[in-house]
């Protein structure tokens, strides 16, 4: 409902309400990019689905030439210096209440014995436990590529909220060979990775009632 000059609105409403209408002020106001909705960055493209068998190392690297390190071709190997790569996502500071990450992952191997990882972090915080879980849940067999959702644990909030984010993985053997042997190492190639933030609730309604504010000072200094 458009506002008229000389009219006044009254909406009987509770604050959850009153919050989402603000939010929708604030967006036609100051424009959604401003607005406090979950902000997404990838890094990589994704070549592959999950759960396919590119043909190989050359069929992993092929489509992955050009993109940033360390999404540009296949990394460490199976029967030396196992994969150990870090990325880093940039993006706004806010307050982060919740997070997920995703990650596509060619040949990491584990369906092998025991766990394939050996380090796990963002921001120096360990969070090996939730990728492991998925790594053994998937069976992942040599030369398999496959996507995982991790849901970040909230022990890491703080430390995304100021809008970088540094990831590490370090794999470890066993992995597998071609045959079904192990090997002491084990090499990988990561495919993409995005990062999904989402601001707390209080963040986006402050942004409403600021859009709200603008809005009044807009309509009083237009001229009757």
């Amino acid at each position: 409902m458009p506002i008229q000059k000389g009219k006044t609105v009254i909406i009987n409403t509770n604050t959850t309400s009153l919050c989402k209408l603000l939010i929708v002020i604030a967006m036609l106001v100051v424009g959604s990019e401003n607005v406090g909705i979950a902000t997404t960055v990838t890094l990589g493209d994704q070549d592959f689905t999950d759960g396919s068998f590119p043909f190989g190392v050359a069929g992993f690297d092929a489509p992955s030439v050009g993109e940033p390190a360390p999404f540009d071709q296949f990394r460490g190997s199976d029967y030396s210096t196992p994969f150990s790569e870090s990325w880093t996502f940039n993006y706004s500071a806010q307050t982060v209440t919740s997070a997920t990450l995703v990650l596509g992952i060619f040949d990491h191997d584990s369906a092998a014995p025991g766990s394939q990882l050996s380090s796990f972090t963002v921001d120096s915080i360990n969070i090996i436990s939730a990728l492991d879980i998925l790594f053994e849940g998937s069976g992942g067999g040599q030369n398999e590529y496959n996507i995982y959702t991790i849901n970040l644990p909230a022990s890491t909030f703080v430390s995304l909220s100021d809008g970088i984010a540094a990831f590490t993985l370090t794999l470890q053997g066993p992995g597998l060979e071609q045959g079904g042997g192990l090997t002491s190492g084990n090499g990988a190639g990561l495919d993409f990775a995005t990062l999904t933030v989402v601001p707390e609730p209080a963040t986006v309604c402050l942004l409403g009632l600021g859009g709200l504010a603008l809005l009044r000072k807009r309509r009083n200094s237009e001229p009757d």
